[in-house]
């Protein structure tokens, strides 16, 4: 009878913790997809009024943001989930701590992307005032952190209940390993033919230098 306690309490581990793998893995995903969406709009109406496809993946994600959106998601939840807390302390935290996530996260990947690829693609932050060597600055920190607030606040809920039903109807797991199949493929492919990441290496060095001349 133990025996069959011990299985069971381990089968059911198991399954725990396969579907939150799959539910962040999702996630991941959305965010990124969010993401690739926002880039995507800022970059074609707001700075070259032309449809600017990301470098590096083929696939829409950017996952810088389904990165820093599970972390935001996981930090949040038992915040969110606090009926007893004031709306404007849940602001606050969410904000606070959207900007230091984001802002920590994105100089870990600049220099991790150096590295790896020699250029970081958000080179232009030396355009920006109160930046860091181009690789963070002060006005797109508090950007996200607004995007950080908007996000968990109105998208929530909505996540979560999307979670839940993919979980009650069994397709959570399907759908976590064809979407990690596909970016998997996506990941191997623009290793092995990283044309756009170079176009977008030179193209992020060359505004770079140019204006840290201007500025000199």
């Amino acid at each position: 009878m133990t025996l069959n306690k011990l299985n069971i309490g381990l089968t059911l581990n198991i399954i725990i913790i396969k579907n939150q793998i799959a539910k962040y893995f999702i996630l991941f995903i959305f965010y990124s997809f969010i993401g690739w969406v926002y880039e995507i709009a800022y970059e074609t109406f707001l700075e070259h009024w032309t449809f600017m496809p990301r470098e590096f993946f083929r696939g829409p994600i950017c996952p810088i943001y389904g990165i820093t959106g599970v972390l935001l998601f996981i930090i949040f939840t038992p915040l969110m989930k606090n009926n007893k807390l004031n709306v404007i302390i849940k602001l606050l935290t969410v904000f606070i701590g959207t900007f230091f996530v984001s802002t920590v996260l994105e100089l870990i990947m600049s220099y991790v992307l150096e590295i790896t690829t020699g250029a970081w693609p958000w080179q232009s932050y030396v355009n920006y005032s109160f930046n860091f060597g181009g690789r963070i600055s002060l006005p797109t920190s508090i950007k996200f952190a607004f995007l950080g607030v908007v996000f968990v606040f109105l998208m929530f809920n909505t996540i979560n209940k999307f979670v839940i039903c993919l979980l009650n109807n069994n397709i959570l797991i399907k759908l976590a390993i064809i979407l990690f199949i596909i970016f998997l493929f996506d990941t191997i492919f623009a290793i092995i033919i990283p044309t756009n990441i170079k176009l977008n290496i030179e193209r992020t060095k060359l505004s770079y230098y140019t204006n840290v001349k201007t500025k000199l």
